[in-house]
């Protein structure tokens, strides 16, 4: 299990890989040769092991032009607002709020980077599009961040909610291996519960299926993982390095990842199959 908990950009890589050449696989439609073109500027890519290999950071965008046309916001947000008794209503931010953002990913990454890089090189493996985004007035919940098969190597954030990095330094860590688990499960479950079983859930007020739940466990414990390598990290570096109350936020929100892994737990043993 430690070989796929353990965050692993050339493991990333070949997941991304995968993922890509089942969507050429399974497409009916005739390529175009710039398709083809793509394809093989994807392919020609340096291995991400490569020590000289410097990934470039996900873009932040949001859901508007020029970063995705009409019809591509209107699949995105389909593929993310799924659940209509739990609607998001999903809005695009302002040019302000967005630069906001910008600069609080830019620190967050920065921050992995640092103290866990085989995690960093993950991220940006994985993900190619950070999407900040906004609740409408008719929604029926809030959220922090989404990801989904449909739109693999993109998250969506919520950014009125994010207002330190740290949050979108668990945010990144926590939606990242969301992705992770969706391309390792392309080709067979992760548990075979029925997919209408229901059971309580760690982050969610309404009940998950298991599925959903070791979803829960698995992105909850590399929370946790990327909070510890954090701390430890920031335990050598002078005192005068990081501002006053880092440490205590990011100490509340390994806690907090620590205990939601727990609890994830207890349903898995006693439920999963």
């Amino acid at each position: 299990m430690d070989l796929h908990f353990l965050p692993s950009a050339s493991r990333a890589w070949g997941l991304r890989r995968s993922m890509d050449a089942s969507l050429w696989g399974s497409a009916s439609v005739r390529a175009k040769p710039t398709d083809y073109a793509a394809y093989f500027d994807a392919v020609q890519a340096p291995h991400p092991s490569a020590p000289a290999t410097v990934w470039p950071a996900p873009r932040v965008v949001t859901l508007a032009a020029p970063f995705f046309s009409a019809t591509e916001i209107a699949s995105l947000c389909r593929w993310w607002d799924t659940e209509p008794l739990n609607a998001l209503c999903l809005e695009p931010i302002d040019a302000q709020a967005l630069a906001q953002a910008q600069a609080h990913v830019d620190q967050a990454l920065a921050q992995l980077a640092l103290c866990a890089p085989d995690m960093h090189a993950e991220v940006c493996t994985t993900v190619t599009d950070i999407v900040m985004a906004r609740t409408g007035a008719a929604r029926r919940m809030e959220f922090g961040g989404i990801s989904s098969f449909a739109a693999w190597g993109a998250i969506c954030l919520n950014q009125p909610v994010h207002t330190h990095w740290t949050q979108y330094f668990k945010q990144l860590v926590h939606e990242t291996a969301h992705l992770l688990l969706f391309a390792m499960a392309r080709e067979e479950p992760l548990v075979l519960n029925d997919v209408s079983e229901r059971h309580r859930s760690a982050l969610r007020e309404d009940e998950r299926p298991i599925d959903g739940i070791f979803h829960a466990a698995f992105v909850s414990a590399r929370e946790a993982y990327a909070f510890d390598a954090w701390l430890s990290w920031q335990a050598t570096q002078p005192p005068e390095s990081t501002a006053s109350d880092d440490s205590a936020r990011v100490e509340q929100a390994l806690e907090s990842s620590v205990l939601a892994f727990w609890d994830c737990c207890e349903e898995l043993n006693a439920h999963a199959q």
